[in-house]
């Protein structure tokens, strides 16, 4: 078992035990795994309501220890499996033309990404502040596991990011891996780390993301589902922010809305 599921295991234990008044009931539980599965049945939308950010774990510390056999892939669930809508991808243009609009697109270590935000509409998405102006701009946000990725592509997992941030390490010279996707523009911040040089085309934007109820971080965060699910009430995601030059892999509640990237799918 690895540091980052054990520690998982553990939150989820900890947090069961004082949502239930620490065993009110004077039963045993014989493993964390148990108490995580106890967690399940209906707390998630508790435990994002109550703003428990202190339990996160950043992924920047552990994730050199975890391996793909024990993380769960959401990336054969249907609620983000492609869809039957007929995109048509043009190497030479790097373009990729769906229904809904036609995406720039861009290959990094032999990869090809969306060089923008998802923007098809689906249940449980939704344009930043409800203003369809922001999806024009920033593409919509989506709950975990929402996203339709065209045929042929898929929602991210937490190691696709990381080797597009390794592609990037080894290109970028000293410069920060944020600093080198992230947009030149619209970074809000007077902080120098705010703005980005977007040197390879993958024009990260900071779209923000919506809580539970809130819309925030416009300006500041960019927050990017991947498919890797972490128990029933937490999902990994790639993080750029204005306030640091850097990049990340982090994990947060399901039911918040962040952005979505899809990543062609390896032949």
């Amino acid at each position: 078992m690895t540091e980052r599921v054990w520690l998982r295991w553990v939150v989820c234990a900890t947090l069961v035990l004082l949502i239930s008044g620490c065993g009110g009931n004077g039963g045993s539980v014989d493993n964390a795994e148990g108490l995580s599965e106890a967690a399940a049945s209906g707390s998630c939308s508790s435990l994002a309501s109550s703003g428990s950010s202190g339990i996160f774990l950043s992924s920047s510390s552990l994730i050199s220890s975890s391996s793909s056999e024990e993380i769960l892939s959401s990336s054969s669930l249907e609620s983000s499996s492609s869809m039957d809508r007929h995109c048509v991808y043009s190497a030479e243009d790097n373009t990729l033309s769906c229904p809904e609009k036609t995406y720039r697109t861009v290959v990094i270590g032999g990869r090809t990404w969306m060089a923008e935000n998802l923007d098809y509409e689906v249940p449980e998405s939704a344009c930043y502040n409800d203003s369809a102006a922001n999806c024009e701009k920033y593409g919509r946000l989506y709950s975990f596991g929402t996203a339709v990725c065209p045929d042929g592509w898929y929602v991210p997992e937490w190691w696709d990011w990381q080797a597009l941030y390794d592609s990037v390490e080894v290109m970028n010279g000293d410069e920060y891996v944020g600093t080198s996707l992230k947009t030149s523009t619209d970074w809000v911040l007077s902080d120098s780390a705010a703005q980005g040089m977007d040197r390879y085309g993958f024009s990260v934007l900071p779209a923000g993301m919506r809580g539970q109820s809130t819309y925030f971080g416009m300006g500041s965060v960019a927050d990017f589902w991947t498919s890797s699910i972490w128990g029933h009430c937490y999902s990994d995601f790639a993080t750029f922010s204005a306030a640091y030059e850097g990049s990340g892999i982090d994990d947060t509640f399901k039911a918040y809305l962040l952005s979505v990237r899809c990543i062609m799918s390896k032949e």
